[in-house]
């Protein structure tokens, strides 16, 4: 017995990954930490308005 075929499939991308960091210089450390937090934040925010969920995301923290 001799079979041949061929197919195709076809799907919507389901994962994308990206790079995104905040960089603050200030007098103030304290300061720094704070305005750079609340921008991340925001960040984090936005994806999740954009159906991203915190379980897809991973972060590093402060370097």
């Amino acid at each position: 017995m001799t079979m041949t075929g061929t197919g195709k499939a076809t799907a919507v991308p389901d994962e994308v990954s990206f790079t995104v960091a905040v960089a603050v210089t200030r007098g103030d450390l304290s300061a720094a930490l704070d305005e750079g937090s609340a921008t991340m934040r925001s960040v984090l925010t936005s994806l999740e308005e954009h159906d991203v969920t915190k379980a897809d995301m991973q972060t590093t923290g402060c370097r």
